[in-house]
C-alpha cells in the first residue's frame, strides 16, 4: 500500500496573497485577536498605551488617577468610545457621563469590565465588582447600561441594577461575539458557585449556576477562547475549568496546586494565558522580613505551566520560573502586617500578542514577548516598557475574549491518498493545517474537473486514471455569505485496474454428473498471467479438470508485476433436475375440482406429466378427483424425476373461522363471528337449532356453551360447540408503599391487580399507559392510578405519598459560650434522629478570612469547635462556617454565622 500526501499549491496570485498575510502575521502575531477594540489602554495613575503602533506608545489623556481597576472600549477603527474606573465613566472627550452613584453607589471597586450589547452598537453594559472587604449591602455585582447616543451624544446611564447575593467576590470575566447567542458574562462568588449570564439584545438573561470545588477564596478569573479554559485563582493555586462558549456549559478540569499560603510561602492570584491557551503565566509572590516592621520585602516571580500535559494532575510538575526581582510594598492597612494583595499588580494579554505586567507605583511595565514559547524562550523582560505619561497601579484594563477575532493562520490543505498499482480502489481524505475551527468552510470533490455529489469527507474512486481535487471555500465568521478565500489540492491517478479472475465452467451433457472442468483467465493488470489452484505451483495452463461438484477450490491469478487476485470458487455440477414443490388443492364436495401445481429446478425448459407418457408444457393439472397421483418432470437433457402426491377432499369446516369477543366490561356477554375463505359461497347458520340466518355473527350472548351449525347451497355442513367465557371485572386489590428516609423524594410502590383480560396496562396521573408490573418507583405527592385490560375495561383509584419530615431537621446554633461552665462550651451543628452520616468538610473562618478550625475528612456529625485557635482562646465576635455533610446518602452544604460569647 502506498500513501501520498499532497499540499495545496496556490497559483501566483494566491501565493502573493499568502505572503502578504504571512508578513502581517510576523509584524502582528495575533492580527484580529481583538479587532481594534482594545487599541487604547487607560490604567493606573493617568497612564495610557496606544497599540495601533508597534511597539505601543505611551499616551496622555487618561482621567483615571487612583489605584482602581479600569475598562476601555474602542470602536472597530480603534477610536476611543468610553472608559471607566468602576466609579466614573468618561466618553472619548473625557466628559464624565456617569459617576459612582449612577453605577450602584460602590465606595470602591475590585474589578470592572465593559461589554457591548449585541445588535446595539451604541449601548454598553458596565459590570462592577466590589472589594470583598466592603460592607455587606455593597457586596453584590453592580451593573449599568450606558447609551452613548443619549444626552445629545455625550452618553447617559439608562439602566442599573445588581446581581448575586451578599458573598460576591471580585472574580468575573466576559466573552463576546458577533452572534447574538454567544455573549456571556461570568462571575464567581468568593466561596460559592460560578454564575453564567447571557448578554442578549433584550438584556441580561440568567443561563446557569455551576458549583466548583472549594480551595479557599478565589480572587480572579480569566478565559481563553482557543483552549476553552476558564480559571479561578486562589492563594495556593489555580482551578482550571472548561467553558464552552457555544453552549454556556462549564465543567471542572483540574486544580493546579502550587504551594500552601503559610508563613514564608507563596501566593498566586494574578495570571494570564498565552494566545493559544497552551501556557499559563502566573505571578508568584513571596514575603520576607523587611527593614521596617510593617514594610515586608516582596519577592516577585513569573512562573509558566504547560496546560497540555496529560494527565492534568502533572501540570504543576511543568512549572518553570521565568524571572524574579524584589521590592518593598506599603501595606494597605497601617500598623497591621497583612499581605498587600492590591499591590501585587496585574497580567494582561495585549493586541500585539505579548503579556504585559504592571506593579504598583512603577513607571515601567514588564513584558513576556513570546508567551507561546516554552520556558526562557518566551523572552521575559523586566521593566521593558517605559511609561512617559503616568505610573502603574494594581490593574490593567479588563479585556474580554472576542470569539470572532481569534487569530486565523492561513489554512493549508493536506490531501491524503491510499492505494497501489495492484488495487482497483483509491481512497482520498483531507485534513487542514493551521486551521482554526471558528472560521466556517465547505468543500466539494471533482474528478477531471467534474463536480461530484456529496460524498462525505472520504472519497473512494474506482478506476485507473483521473485527476481528483478537493476544493474548500472559507467564509467570514460573522457573515457566512462572504467568502474569505478559496483553496484546492489535487492528485492524479495513473495506473491500470487490478488483475481479476474470470472463471468459466463448461457443462457435461449427462444427468447427475459429479466431475467437472474449470477454465480460468485473468483480466486487467499486467499480462501475461499465471494460475494456481489449492496452493499448488503457478502455471500458464488455465484449464483444471476432474473437479468434484459441490467442493470449494481456492484459485489465484498472478500478473507480470506480481499483483494477485484470489477467488474461492465452488464447483457446481450441471444443475440436477429437482422437483422443488408440489402444491395441491383439495376436491370440494365431490365436484372434481381438485388441482396440482408443480415447480422444478435444473436446466429448462421443462415438461410435465401425470402418466409418464403424455407430457405438457404447463405445470398445472386441473379438474381432478381426490386420490393418489404420480407427477413426472423432464428437463432439456431428457432427465426425468417423479414424485407421489395425494389430492384430498374437504368440506366447509376447512374454511371456517370462529371468534368470540366480550361486548361489555360489566356483564359477561360476547359475540360469535365466522368467515369463509371463499366469499362467493352462500353460507347459512343456526345457533342452538334456531331459524337459519345469513348473518356472519351472533351478538349479545350470555356466557355459556352454544351449538353452531353452518351449511352452504352445495350441501356441505359443519357442526361445532363454542364456549363464551365469563370474565370477572378489573380490580385494584392493594397499594403498598415502602418506607421513606430523610431527603428521599421517591419510593417503591407495589400494586396488586385482579380480574380483567390480560395484558394489563397502568397509567399514573393521566399520563401514557405502560405495561403492568407489580412494583414502580414514584415521587412524593398525590397520584391518580388507572388500570385497563386488553378490551378497555378499567379500574381507578388515588393515593398519596408523604415525604418524611420527622427526625430530618438540621439545627444551627447562632451563638456558644466556651467559658468552661459545662454548658454550651462547644459549637456543633445538631441533626435530627433520622439523619446519619459524616462530614466531608467542616471549616470555620474569622472576619479576616483566616481558617480557625477545620475538621478532618469523614468526621462524625457530633464534631465541634471549642472556641480556641492555635492553642489559645479565640476572641469574641462573629465567625462564619461552611460544612459539607453526607446525610443519608445525600450531599448537604451548610453555611452560616455563629457568635462566640465569653
Amino acid at each position: 500500500m502506498i500513501a501520498s500526501i499532497i499540499v495545496a499549491v496556490k497559483d501566483r496570485y494566491r501565493a502573493a496573497c499568502c505572503l502578504f498575510v504571512l508578513f502581517l502575521m510576523q509584524i502582528c502575531p495575533i492580527f484580529g485577536q481583538y479587532g481594534n477594540h482594545y487599541n487604547i489602554w487607560y490604567f493606573g495613575f493617568n497612564a495610557g498605551l496606544d497599540f495601533s503602533t508597534s511597539p505601543p506608545q505611551s499616551i496622555p489623556g487618561s482621567q483615571i488617577s487612583k489605584n482602581r481597576p479600569s475598562a476601555v472600549w474602542c470602536d472597530a477603527s480603534g477610536k476611543l468610545v468610553l472608559y471607566t474606573d468602576g466609579m466614573t465613566v468618561w466618553n472619548s472627550q473625557n466628559v464624565v457621563i456617569a459617576a459612582g452613584p449612577e453605577l450602584g453607589g460602590l465606595d470602591s471597586a475590585a474589578d470592572v469590565l465593559i461589554m457591548p450589547l449585541p445588535e446595539r452598537p451604541d449601548e454598553f453594559y458596565i459590570f462592577i465588582s466590589p472589594y470583598y472587604e466592603s460592607v455587606n449591602q455593597n457586596r453584590q455585582i453592580h451593573y449599568a447600561r450606558i447609551d452613548m447616543k443619549a444626552n445629545g451624544g455625550v452618553g447617559a446611564v439608562v439602566e442599573k441594577g445588581v446581581l448575586g447575593g451578599p458573598h460576591v467576590g471580585p472574580a468575573m470575566t466576559g466573552v463576546i461575539s458577533c452572534r447574538t447567542d454567544k455573549n456571556w458574562f461570568i462571575y464567581h462568588d468568593v466561596i460559592g458557585p460560578v454564575h453564567v449570564y447571557r448578554v442578549h439584545p433584550s438584556g441580561l438573561i440568567k443561563h446557569a449556576t455551576y458549583d466548583v470545588p472549594y480551595h479557599g477564596w478565589y480572587y480572579s478569573m480569566k478565559y481563553n477562547a482557543r483552549s476553552g479554559f476558564l480559571t479561578l485563582a486562589a492563594e495556593d493555586g489555580i482551578l482550571l475549568n472548561k467553558f464552552d462558549a457555544n453552549t454556556g456549559e462549564l465543567t471542572v478540569y483540574e486544580f493546579i496546586s502550587l504551594s500552601p499560603p503559610d508563613t514564608g510561602g507563596y501566593y498566586y492570584r494574578i495570571h494570564e494565558f498565552s494566545l493559544s491557551g497552551r501556557y499559563l503565566h502566573i505571578l508568584q509572590v513571596r514575603l520576607s522580613e523587611g527593614e521596617e516592621e510593617f514594610k515586608p520585602n516582596v519577592h516577585w516571580g513569573v512562573v509558566q505551566v504547560d496546560l497540555t500535559v496529560t494527565p492534568p494532575s502533572k501540570i504543576p510538575q511543568t512549572a518553570m520560573v521565568l524571572g524574579e526581582y524584589r521590592t518593598i510594598v506599603e501595606p494597605l492597612i497601617p500598623y497591621i502586617r497583612v499581605i498587600p494583595y492590591r499591590s501585587f499588580g496585574d497580567f494582561q494579554l495585549a493586541p500585539d500578542g505579548k503579556i504585559y505586567i504592571t506593579m504598583y507605583n512603577h513607571d515601567s511595565l514588564s513584558v513576556i514577548n513570546y508567551p507561546d514559547n516554552r520556558g526562557l524562550l518566551c523572552d521575559f523582560r523586566s521593566n521593558a516598557v517605559y511609561l512617559q505619561h503616568g505610573v502603574c497601579a494594581s490593574n490593567f484594563p479588563h479585556n474580554l475574549q472576542i470569539l470572532d477575532y481569534i487569530p486565523l493562520d492561513t489554512p493549508e490543505i493536506l490531501l491524503l491518498h491510499e492505494g497501489d498499482v495492484c488495487d482497483t480502489v483509491s481512497s482520498f481524505h483531507y485534513t487542514l493545517r493551521n486551521y482554526n475551527s471558528i472560521m466556517p468552510y465547505d468543500y466539494y470533490w471533482t474528478i477531471d474537473g467534474k463536480p461530484l455529489p456529496d460524498t462525505g469527507e472520504v472519497l473512494t474512486v474506482h478506476g485507473r486514471t483521473g485527476r481528483v481535487c478537493i476544493h474548500l471555500r472559507y467564509y467570514d465568521q460573522c457573515d457566512i455569505a462572504v467568502i474569505r478565500f478559496e483553496d484546492s489540492a489535487c492528485y492524479t491517478i495513473d495506473y491500470p485496474l487490478p488483475v481479476e479472475i474470470v472463471v468459466k465452467q463448461p457443462f457435461e451433457l449427462r444427468c447427475d454428473s459429479v466431475l467437472h472442468p474449470l477454465i480460468v483467465s485473468g483480466v486487467h493488470g499486467y499480462p501475461p498471467y499465471e494460475y494456481a489452484i489449492l496452493g499448488g505451483q503457478f502455471t500458464r495452463d488455465s484449464a483444471f479438470f476432474h473437479l468434484r461438484s459441490g467442493e470449494k477450490y481456492q484459485i489465484v491469478v498472478r500478473d507480470s508485476r506480481g499483483c494477485t487476485d484470489t477467488l474461492v470458487y465452488r464447483v457446481e455440477a450441471v444443475p440436477p433436475l429437482q422437483i422443488t414443490e408440489v402444491r395441491t388443492e383439495k376436491e370440494y364436495c365431490n365436484l372434481k375440482n381438485g388441482k396440482i401445481s408443480v415447480s422444478a429446478d435444473g436446466v429448462g425448459p421443462f415438461s410435465y406429466s401425470l402418466d409418464g407418457v403424455r407430457y405438457f408444457t404447463t405445470p398445472v393439472f386441473e379438474h381432478l378427483s381426490s386420490g393418489e397421483y404420480t407427477v413426472y418432470v423432464r428437463d432439456s437433457f431428457g432427465c426425468v424425476k417423479s414424485t407421489e402426491v395425494y389430492v384430498g377432499e374437504h368440506s366447509l369446516i376447512d374454511y371456517l373461522q370462529i371468534h368470540t369477543t366480550l361486548d361489555s366490561c360489566s356483564a359477561a356477554k360476547g359475540t360469535i363471528a365466522w368467515s369463509v375463505s371463499n366469499p362467493s359461497l352462500e353460507v347459512q347458520a343456526e345457533l342452538n337449532g334456531q331459524h337459519p340466518s345469513n348473518d356472519a355473527q351472533f351478538t349479545n350472548l350470555p356466557a355459556g356453551r352454544y351449538n353452531l351449525r353452518l351449511y352452504d347451497a352445495l350441501g356441505c355442513m359443519v357442526d361445532t360447540l363454542i364456549e363464551v367465557d365469563a370474565t370477572p371485572p378489573v380490580r385494584i386489590e392493594s397499594i403498598d408503599l415502602e418506607e421513606l428516609k430523610c431527603f428521599d423524594t421517591e419510593t417503591g410502590v407495589s400494586i396488586s391487580v385482579s380480574g380483567g383480560i390480560p395484558p394489563m396496562h397502568v397509567s399514573f396521573d393521566r399520563n401514557a399507559y405502560q405495561p403492568y408490573e407489580e412494583r414502580y418507583i414514584l415521587s412524593t405527592g398525590y397520584h391518580l392510578l388507572t388500570v385497563i385490560d386488553a378490551i378497555g375495561c378499567r379500574a381507578d383509584t388515588s393515593f398519596e405519598i408523604h415525604a418524611r419530615e420527622e427526625g430530618c431537621e438540621i439545627f444551627k446554633p447562632t451563638a456558644f459560650t466556651p467559658n468552661g461552665d459545662g454548658q454550651n462550651d462547644v459549637f456543633r451543628i445538631l441533626y435530627g434522629e433520622g439523619l446519619e452520616g459524616y462530614y466531608q468538610e467542616f471549616k470555620i473562618f474569622n472576619r479576616w478570612g483566616e481558617l480557625v478550625f477545620s475538621a478532618p475528612e469523614e468526621s462524625a456529625l457530633d464534631t465541634g469547635w471549642d472556641g480556641t485557635y492555635r492553642g489559645e482562646d479565640a476572641p469574641v465576635g462573629v465567625y462564619c462556617y461552611i460544612a459539607i455533610a453526607h446525610l443519608n446518602g445525600k450531599i448537604v452544604r451548610i453555611k452560616g454565622d455563629v457568635t462566640l460569647i465569653r
